[in-house]
């Protein structure tokens, strides 16, 4: 996927660009129209949450905390 991030002026991200191409994709493959709203199940919540409470001191790369939390909550 060929993502563009979106920085302020301090450098920290504040959004993702995705090519249209990809998106219709993304809505094919998930059933979901533009400005569709959509609702996070619990599980999906709680995960994000617990992302979230974590120290910037703990950061590890995305991809590796997937994988930690999977294993956690037996995903």
């Amino acid at each position: 996927m060929n993502l563009q991030y979106i920085n302020d002026s301090q450098g920290n991200p504040t959004g993702v660009f995705i090519p249209i191409e990809e998106w219709r994709a993304l809505e094919k493959k998930y059933h979901f129209k533009d400005n569709e709203e959509f609702e996070l199940s619990d599980q999906q919540k709680n995960i994000l949450d617990e992302r979230l409470k974590s120290d910037k001191k703990d950061f590890i790369p995305a991809r590796k905390a997937l994988d930690k939390i999977r294993q956690k909550h037996e995903l």
